[in-house]
Order: C-alpha cells, then structure tokens, then sequence
C-alpha cells in the first residue's frame, strides 16, 4: 500500500501535469505486486524504473512536497498561537473580576468580556482549508511554479494576487477592453483562462452586453472544437469570464513561425468547420473568425505530425464576443463593419447584413492563407480590405503553391464565392473536406453526382462526357490485363528471384526454401547457383558464430576452416575469426592444465600469445600463473622446505624463459648452508 508520502507525491505529480492518472495507477498496482514479492519501494523509485519521471523532476516534486509541509506546520503553529493568546486574555479578566467584585470597574469588565471578541487569526480560516483540502501541495508548487519549467521570477511573484475564488498566476494578454489571466479555480483545482473587464470600460452598456452574449453562447455549446466556459459574473464590481485554459498557440502565431503543410492545412480548416457547424446548428454566427481567434491546443506527449501524418493539435474556436443570433440578421449602421475588416464578407459590407456563410468566407481566407502563404485580398488599410473583399479577385492559389491540387484549389475557391448562394455553408464544406482527405496530393479526381452543395458536383452533360470517358478507359483496361495476364507469372518468378536475394544473409534457409520452390523454371542456372553459394556461405558463418556464443571453440575452428577452403575469396575476414577462435581454444586448454599441470598450461598460452600477440587474455593469464608460483616459493623459503623450494626453481625455469636457474640454486644452497649453521649454534 502507498505510503503518506507517497499519496503526497503522486497529488504534486497530479495537479501539476507532470502524470497523468493511468500511470500513477500503475505505478502504485506495480508497488502492490513488488510488496507482495517482499520488495519495499517508493511509488517514485517505481516510475523513474518505469521510464515515467527522471531523478530531477522526482527531486524537484520532493522539493515542493517539503514545502507544503512546512507551510503547513507554520501555518498551524500560528493558529495554536492565537488561541493561546484568547485564552490567557480570558484568564486575566477572569483574575480581574474576582478582585474587584462589586466594583464599578468590575461590571465594566464583566460587560467587556461578555462583549469581548476572540482575537482575530488571520491564518485560521486559510489554515483549516489548507489542512483539508490539498491547498498546501498547489501552493508549494505555485511557488516552484510549473516543475517542469524554470523558476518563476521575482515579477510573476508579486503579480500572484486572489480574485474571489481563483488564485491569479501570471498574465496572458490585454487588450484595449480586458485583460485575461492564467488563473486556478480553487474550489474545482483546475486552471482556468480568466477575462476581467477593465473599470472603466465597464460603463459602456453595449461592450458589457457583448461580454455576458459571449457568456451565454459559450454555455450552449459542448464541444471539442470551441473552447468551453466554465463560469461567468461580477466580482468586486468586475465582470469576468473563466474559460478553459488553452496550453498552445493561435494559428497567426503557429503560421508565423512555420509555414503549414497542406494535410495540416486541411485537418486545422476541418476541425475550425466541426466547432462552426455546431454553432451555426445552435442559429449563432460567430462574426469574427481569424487566425488569432483560433487556439491551437496541444495534445499530450505530442508533436505537430507524427510519422505516420497523425494531427497532434485540437483546434478550438475562441472569443465569441461578437457572436449573433441568426433571429438578429440585420445590422444597424453602427454595427455594420463590426469585425475585422479583412475577414468581412461582401453581403455584409455593402448590405451589413450577415449569415453562417459569412463565418465560412472568414474561413476561406485563412484556408488561403495557410495553403498559399499570401493573402486573398491585399491592401494596407481597413478600407483597402472592404474594397478588396467586394471588387477583387484572388490569384488561383495553385500559382502560388504549385503542391495544391486541383480538387483543393476548387474548395477553397469556392469558400471565398462573392455571392453566397454560391458560397459553402458547414456542412456542405466539412463534407468536401472529408473528400480531399482521401486525396490530399490529386492522385485522383474527385467527382460528386448527389451532394450539389460540393465543389465537385457534376452535371448531366458532365456526366455523360465522363461515360464515354470510362468506355475508352475500360477498352484500354482490357487490353492491359491481357498484356499484364501474360506477364504476371514471370514476374511472381522474378519478386521470388529478388527476395530470395534480400533474404540470403539475413534468412539464408528461407532464401534457400524458396529456391527450392521455384524449381528450375524461368530462373538463370548461374544465378540460382550464385544464390545457393552466398546461402551456403551465411549458413556456416552462423553456425560458427552460434559455435562460439557457446564457447565451443574447437568446433567453430573446423567451421571456419571449412568455410576458408569453399570460400578462399572471403580469405581476408575468415581467417581473422580463425585465429581468434584458435587463440580462444588455447586460452581455454591453458586454463584447465594451469593448476595441475602448470608447465603445460604455460606453454599453451605462449602458443596463443605468439598467435595473437596484441590480444591480453592470455599475457594476463600466464603472468598470474607467475606470482601465484612466485607466492609459493616465497612460502615454502619461510617455512625452509629446501627441497620443495629446488623443485619449484625448476618448474618456473620452465614457465620463465627469463629466470636464472643457476642463480637461483645457487642462492638457496647458500641459504640453506646459513640456515644449518646457524641451527648448530
């Protein structure tokens, strides 16, 4: 079972992101079974050997689990403080009143007391929440700030401030109405994006009204592709809004910093469409679709694309401020170019009026934008775009992008229609988008018969041109299968051929397999025999290779003896692994004979240094064959063994060509003499 200081751990690990909940379950199920085998480890040791945290980050999680500790035993000392306090007060007016009992100044006590409130602690409310609920783990980890990123500065410190039930971490933005913040909701412990309106614009009765329609729209919608609101009102005379905290980047900056690819391209206009249709379902028109309205949020342990081409963001719609209901169509004079100007659709320029196929126009141009990496409709002014918007014409996004292929420049020519009865609504663009998926490239074109909405639909005139298209396609087609039907033996022979090629070194059993099930039928005699030989050759140097994993050195030396006289052109590399196998051979006869047959054993590993003379197994083997035999001498001199001494002399002339016998004989009869001498004393 997990300790404290493991429950401790995980809520840090938890709150901060740095784990998910499916691996912090694992991890104490795989501490469960390790218990029960008799192995005691932490839930951290556990995921560091899982490969789920590193030492820094488990260091640094401890570091915040102190902390809290800490802030906790303080807080609570501070508590036991001031209730100290209130009870010694209540002492010495007790003490007082019994002195003076009847006194004037006694009834004025006994009324102060009665009347007396306890010394206010102003850590004791901020300390019962913070023993009950797991304040002190989120507010050590706001000091540490995210573990997994640098320490906050001494600024974003000071920026920390409370605003009703959400503790303000850092500032994400401002604009010229509200100011929007990184905070914590600290009744439901998640981050929340908080939009404050500034004082003094909250006197303007139609910006407020806008704020609380953004408000109530948001609350309609549920879904992935629209950012999700989670609280709305006034606090100390603010207005707010708390949304989902978005981790990423709008798509002006990803598209700043990095031109997209076109399936990126595609699956970001796809998702921006699946968050509109679901307004749109709901009769709200979003009036300001842009890139920077578009929030890019990335998904757990991602990249942009993976290797297969898996889309890694969740695109989420943003900033509904502007929204109206399709019951609303007009627009006052006011209010006509509400919006930004170079996202404004024709129909409501000239007639300020404004529909779900306005958001879709707004969308064209990012679709634009993100495919040809240019503008729709250039000019440098917001009056030069609601002329643009109205009069020109885009540039064919193929000239810019040669990449984009024919069906998609059709979709996104037609989201930017001037007319839109002409113009996509969702569904019908979602439903087109779907289409290029399969056919990102232009591999094929795209044709629709049922579906008129699509940019791909087809008429009956069309249609029939198309059949007569298919007929000479389908003569065409026969004739190639008859051609394809005489050749398709030959080549099922010949990708047989091949990878009995590829497989000779890696599987040269199954290159040779599938020879064998070939036969000799449409296969060159001397290519087969090439095959079989190069087959032959892989077979042995395996088995040599197997023979010497398995220390069987005597029988990979018959191995590659074999293999140096069928194969005298692989001389070179053989005859290296040859002599290594022989030096190995020798080495290990040597060691079976250096105990009781040392002057054998001595003179193999002689052999396998001449053999291998840069190799030190055996130089390290026969120089401890020496000073265990030098040990020994050495021994029986103390023990004046004379006689065993002589004979070990010997032995080591043998073993030593560099030893003087001689010498060494010499010296002991001279000790000996000495030591008899010396006894006759």
């Amino acid at each position: 079972m997990p300790t404290q200081k493991d429950v401790l751990f995980l809520k840090v690990a938890l709150k901060n992101r740095i784990l998910d909940m499916d691996r912090a379950r694992e991890g104490i199920t795989i501490q469960g079974e390790m218990e029960k085998l008799g192995i005691q480890k932490s839930v951290a040791e556990v995921l560091m050997e899982q490969g789920y945290l590193n030492a820094e980050l488990v260091q640094k999680i401890f570091q915040a689990v102190k902390l809290s500790e800490e802030i906790l035993q303080k807080r609570l000392a501070e508590k036991k403080f001031y209730r100290e306090i209130q009870e010694k007060k209540e002492v010495i007016l007790e003490n007082l009143f019994q002195e003076m009992e009847g006194s004037t100044l006694a009834v004025s006590l006994q009324k102060e007391k009665k009347t007396s409130q306890p010394i206010s602690n102003p850590f004791e409310k901020e300390t019962e929440s913070f023993y009950l609920s797991p304040e002190g783990e989120i507010e050590a980890v706001m000091l540490l700030q995210k573990l997994k990123e640098i320490e906050p500065s001494k600024e974003s410190q000071q920026m920390e401030k409370i605003f009703g039930k959400y503790r303000i971490l850092s500032k994400l933005g401002q604009g010229g109405q509200s100011e929007v913040y990184k905070a914590l909701d600290t009744t439901r412990e998640r981050l929340v994006a908080l939009k404050i309106i500034k004082p003094d614009i909250a006197k303007d009765r139609e910006f407020i009204e806008r704020f609380h329609r953004e408000a109530r729209h948001l609350k309609r919608f549920n879904h992935p592709n629209i950012v999700k609101i989670y609280d709305a009102g006034i606090i100390h005379e603010r207005h707010y809004l708390a949304m989902e905290y978005i981790e990423g980047e709008t798509l002006s900056e990803r598209a700043r910093r990095a031109p997209l690819s076109i399936p990126e391209a595609c699956e970001i206009v796809k998702q921006i469409c699946q968050g509109l249709l679901v307004a749109h379902s709901k009769l709200v028109v979003h009036r300001d679709i842009k890139m920077s309205n578009i929030l890019l949020a990335e998904k757990k342990a991602s990249q942009e694309m993976d290797m297969e081409g898996d889309f890694k963001y969740v695109v989420k719609i943003a900033d509904f401020g502007l929204a109206k209901s399709k019951k609303d169509t007009k627009v006052t004079q006011q209010n006509q170019f509400m919006g930004t100007a170079k996202y404004l659709p024709p129909e409501q320029i000239k007639y300020g009026e404004f529909t779900e196929k306005s958001d879709i126009f707004a969308l064209g141009i990012i679709f634009y934008e993100l495919l040809a990496h240019e503008e729709p409709f250039k000019a440098t002014s917001s009056i030069g775009y609601l002329h643009a918007n109205v009069e020109d014409e885009p540039v064919p996004p193929r000239r810019l992008n040669p990449q984009i292929s024919e069906s998609l420049e059709k979709a996104v020519m037609k989201a930017l229609e001037k007319d839109p009865a002409k113009r996509y609504n969702a569904p019908a663009l979602l439903r087109d988008l779907e289409r290029l998926e399969k056919d990102f490239w232009g591999m094929k074109k795209i044709v629709e018969h049922q579906d008129r909405e699509s940019a791909f639909y087809v008429g009956h005139l069309e249609e029939k041109r198309l059949q007569r298209k298919k007929l000479v396609f389908r003569i065409g087609a026969m004739m190639l299968i008859l051609l394809l039907a005489g050749t398709f033996y030959y080549w099922r022979k010949m990708s047989l051929i091949n990878r009995a090629r590829l497989l000779v070194e890696k599987s040269p059993q199954e290159s040779l397999r599938i020879l064998q099930k070939m036969g000799n039928f449409w296969i060159d005699p001397k290519e087969k025999k090439k095959i079989i030989r190069q087959a032959r050759y892989y077979l042995l140097w395996k088995k040599a290779k197997s023979l010497e994993q398995d220390d069987l050195w005597y029988s990979a030396i018959e191995v590659y003896q074999k293999i140096l006289k069928e194969f005298p052109e692989k001389k070179k590399e053989v005859l290296y692994k040859l002599r290594f196998a022989q030096y190995k051979e020798l080495v290990n006869r040597a060691k079976e004979r250096e105990i009781q047959k040392p002057v054998e054993g001595a003179l193999l590993y002689r052999q396998a240094i001449r053999l291998q003379p840069e190799l030190s197994e055996a130089k390290q083997n026969l120089e401890a064959m020496l000073l265990r035999l030098k040990s020994q001498i050495q021994k029986e001199k103390d023990l004046k063994h004379f006689d065993k001494v002589k004979k070990l002399y010997f032995m080591q002339s043998k073993i030593d060509p560099k030893f003087h016998l001689k010498k060494a004989l010499f010296e002991l009869e001279l000790e000996k003499i000495l030591y008899e001498i010396e006894e006759l004393k």
